[in-house]
């Protein structure tokens, strides 16, 4: 018996209606033409990407030219196809059964197309997190290879997910969130905040967290102090605070953490933030250090989190967040 082979495709909202309504799954590269027109080979198919997106890197050329080669030389009639609609988010499941065509008439932006006969609709909810972070790959057409067979079984109504694998979706689920927040707002500060910008951010996340500030903002003068933060108007209350930061991408190691602790004065606390983190040198020597605090990138993201109604607007705009909420596992019951 052969091997089934499972396709999943991504097709941008303007081929929507001619997937989920026309039974039509198509990709892009409409410069390219007509695809039968082209010797079946992947170099004469890279070699026609090229002449038509010259300014394109190799990387996307050769990307191109590879899926547009599978599209009509190696889908074929009988194999499945899963699509997710970008309209009512579903996967749509089916089978194709014409060849290749070239159809513009169909869809402009997608006029190389398969016809499918669609066996169902599938929600999200219906199959596992990892059958859709296999279908959320970043290529438009790809094989399928771990979890094919379950959205087959979902489309014929058969329940897919264990109670077990219920509780690692909601645990799955909640950390996905939890780690595409986490990315942005890094990404963000990585991309708008480099330097000076950056110690004016932590100025108004410590004001956020009750201390005054001041320094910061002028590179090159800090003497390995970025922002000192105080308690109280006149400077008096303890705790007082000496802030190195670094926005860069590289981690920190021991000598610069060893550096910003030589700058601290009698009953003096150093804060040294990372965005990229620190090398296990730095951190196993700060381990017996009670007044230095070291804070990377994702401690960072917690604090904003915890303090995010109160950051200065101009922030908040930089960092568009809104409250939402997520499944959380439910805690073992013992006993």
């Amino acid at each position: 018996m052969a091997e089934q082979v499972y396709w999943g495709i991504h097709i941008g909202a303007g081929g929507d209606f001619m997937a989920r309504e026309q039974s039509y799954v198509g990709i892009g590269w409409q410069e390219v033409g007509d695809l039968r027109k082209l010797a079946p080979t992947r170099d004469a198919f890279k070699a026609a990407v090229a002449q038509i997106l010259p300014d394109k890197p190799q990387g996307y050329i050769i990307n191109a030219g590879s899926q547009l080669f599978r599209f009509i030389h190696e889908m074929k009639v009988g194999e499945w196809v899963v699509y997710r609609s970008k309209i009512d988010r579903k996967f749509y499941v089916g089978r194709i059964v014409e060849e290749y065509d070239f159809r513009p008439d169909l869809s402009a932006e997608y006029p190389n197309v398969h016809k499918v006969k669609w066996d169902g609709v599938v929600a999200p909810t219906s199959v596992s997190a990892g059958a859709r972070n296999e279908h959320g790959s970043a290529l438009t057409l790809y094989q399928i290879k771990n979890y094919g067979e379950e959205f087959i079984l979902a489309v014929q109504g058969e329940n897919v997910l264990s109670d077990e694998q219920d509780e690692e979706e909601t645990a799955t689920v909640a950390a996905e969130a939890v780690q595409s927040t986490e990315d942005f707002i890094l990404g963000e500060l990585d991309k708008h905040l480099k330097g000076a910008p950056f110690e004016e951010f932590l100025k108004d996340l410590l004001g956020t967290m009750g201390y005054r500030t001041e320094g910061g903002g002028k590179p090159g003068t800090d003497g390995g102090i970025d922002i000192t933060a105080y308690r109280d108007e006149l400077r008096l209350m303890p705790p007082i605070i000496r802030v190195q930061a670094k926005s860069g991408h590289g981690p920190i190691g021991r000598p610069k953490v060893q550096e910003h602790f030589g700058t601290l004065g009698q009953g003096e606390y150093g804060l040294f933030v990372a965005l990229g983190g620190f090398h296990p040198n730095a951190i196993e020597w700060a381990r017996s250090r009670n007044n230095l605090r070291m804070i990377d990138g994702p401690e960072l993201v917690q604090l904003i989190l915890a303090h995010y109604e109160e950051l200065h607007p101009r922030y908040k705009a930089l960092l568009p967040l809104t409250r939402v909420y997520i499944p959380q596992p439910v805690p073992e019951t013992v006993g």
